[in-house]
């Protein structure tokens, strides 16, 4: 009598060595007439007809799983799983010829929640073997309605460096103009709660953009308009002298290339022709842009170069903000000014300007970029303590400083799962930052794969933009919680590793961020706070059911504790 058996195969990881092999008989449900196989599958969700890797929630999505390998009229079970490796949606559908000839099956009507989600496809009643697929992710963003950011520096605003424009050129200056899928870009940075861009680049508001030759004025107003009717906000930078006016010396003046480390960097030879380039730029978009930063981490040599003999790089650059806010509160006391941006190294360089130069007599804001303190973010506030306690002490006793972070990331962030923990880090570094007094953060940078920094930096779309990147609905869904909340207080407990930060809303309504840095992972969290019972929200903005009894769950991942009864 025949029996159905399937080939049994044991090693210890790690190890060539085979320790058993052999028949072993099949279970009752194992069908005979089905042998062990595992079929290649493709996995992708469509809305609206459209292949898509981010839909906002409660879009109806089309799944289509293409097979190779199972035949016609054998079903098939597709897992769907959050992140955490939870099963939120089971589909079981019997294969089929799709139009296009190839095999497999349709589902329509699937919706899902907040989350970022990935499949497994699998034989039904085999138990954890599964196929092996081409990933089928999507996320699944909150329907995110984040305030347009008013003129108000105090007010929390999530910014980014956002590629919506091309470059020609090998190297600055280039020509910059609006990319064929501008519109799109910018919409889809909207959605994700992007409130503003900060140009730098797109380098279209460099002195050595707009004034390439003394008297002649070249501006790019598509570049403006654009984000303005997406609805997000326009940091401006001024900076880079032209060559014309350029104190470099004739070597640096000789060179080709302007930006960085030739005659772009230097300060211009006379202020009035630095004054003219602020006050004609600022003039023509005072009603678009309405906050400036004065130069980009002039603590370095590579972007504020100075001739012999000068004086300190503090002194010239206090000397350059100061020209240029004499000239911006003219035109409209209400623009804000921003100094400093500072690299991640630039602390000393930022407290001498502002303890021993009177920076701050002629800005509104100061900023740096944070690069360096983000990978720190595990810890919370602590991870910015130490520049924020700086500034403030440089400033002296009773000055209220307003405190921007205007350029960081961790690095490139990789499609898929891949991504997870840098995402993570990313978001507890929003919290944190908001925890510590940063008012606004803008992350660095959206490249293209055809920019030659593509590999440095790549935030919120991977190169094809069909697999998601994590920090999508993590970005969209803390713009989504907090939306117009302001920062109120910290219930933190270090020695158990907690990290929980309130935010309170307009109307009074407030939500708890938080999350653990203890060993264990997981910290049940007593606090005697405004929180005694509510609802649970994960990282991705999904409602995973209440806390009782003021206890807050805390995990790794960011959670979210609303107030409801």
């Amino acid at each position: 009598m025949s029996r159905s058996a399937v080939l049994d195969i044991f090693a210890t990881s790690g190890s060539p060595v085979l320790e058993r092999v052999g028949l072993l008989e099949a279970p009752a449900h194992f069908p005979p007439d089905l042998p062990v196989r595992l079929p290649e599958a493709a996995v992708s969700f469509a809305a609206a007809g459209l292949r898509t890797p981010r839909v906002v929630s409660g879009t109806p999505l089309t799944l289509t799983v293409r097979t190779d390998g199972v035949d016609a009229g054998s079903r098939l079970l597709v897992n769907i799983r959050d992140w955490d490796r939870t099963l939120v949606r089971q589909i079981d559908r019997t294969v089929g010829t799709l139009p296009d000839g190839t095999s497999g099956f349709v589902a329509a009507g699937v919706q899902l929640p907040p989350g970022w989600f990935d499949t497994e496809v699998g034989l039904p009643d085999h138990g954890d073997t599964h196929v092996h697929l081409i990933p089928g992710e999507i996320a699944v963003l909150p329907p995110v309605d984040a305030p347009e950011p008013d003129d108000d520096a105090e007010a929390w605003v999530l910014g980014h460096h956002l590629q919506y424009w091309r470059s020609a050129g090998p190297h600055e200056p280039r020509d910059y103009s609006l990319a064929p899928d501008a519109t799109e870009t910018l919409a889809a940075a909207r959605s994700l709660g992007l409130q503003s861009t900060r140009f730098h680049p797109p380098m279209t508001t460099k002195w050595w953009h707009v004034e390439p030759v003394r008297g002649e004025w070249k501006f790019s107003d598509e570049l403006i308009e654009a984000p303005l009717d997406a609805d997000i906000s326009v940091l401006g930078t001024l900076d880079g002298t032209p060559r014309f006016a350029s104190s470099a010396p004739p070597a640096k003046l000789a060179a080709t290339k302007g930006w960085p480390l030739n005659w772009a960097v230097y300060p211009a030879k006379n202020l009035a022709d630095w004054r003219t380039y602020v006050r004609t730029t600022v003039t023509r978009y005072r009603d678009s842009v309405r906050a400036w930063e004065i130069w980009n981490e002039p603590d370095s040599r590579m972007f504020l170069g100075l001739p012999d003999g000068t004086d300190t790089p503090e002194r010239v650059y206090t000397s350059l903000v100061s020209a240029a806010a004499e000239e911006i509160r003219a035109i409209d006391p209400a623009i804000i000014i921003v100094a400093g941006s500072v690299t991640a190294g630039g602390q000393e360089f930022l407290v001498r300007a502002i303890q021993d130069e009177g920076l701050l007599d002629h800005c509104d804001v100061i900023s740096f970029h944070g690069y360096g303190r983000v990978r720190a973010s595990d810890r919370g506030a602590d991870a910015f303590a130490n520049l924020v306690g700086a500034i403030h002490q440089a400033a002296g006793p009773g000055r209220e400083v307003v405190i921007w972070d205007t350029e960081a990331a961790i690095g490139t962030l990789p499609e898929g799962r891949a991504g997870l923990r840098i995402a993570e880090t990313e978001l507890k570094g929003i919290l944190a930052r908001r925890a510590a007094g940063i008012n606004r953060l803008y992350f660095y940078n959206g490249f293209r794969r055809d920019d030659p920094l593509h590999g440095d930096f790549r935030v919120l779309w991977g190169y094809d933009d069909r697999r998601p990147l994590a920090i999508q609905p993590l970005l969209a869904a803390s713009q989504w919680l907090l939306a117009g909340s302001e920062f109120e207080t910290a219930l933190v407990d270090e020695p158990e590793g907690a990290h929980v930060y309130v935010f309170r809303h307009a109307d009074g309504r407030r939500i708890a961020a938080g999350w653990t840095s203890a060993p264990s992972g997981s910290t049940q969290y007593q606090q005697t706070g405004p929180f005694v019972s509510g609802r649970i929200f994960t990282q991705t903005g999904a409602d995973t059911g209440r806390y009782e009894g003021g206890v807050l769950p805390l995990t790794t991942s960011v959670r979210y504790f609303d107030q409801t009864p």
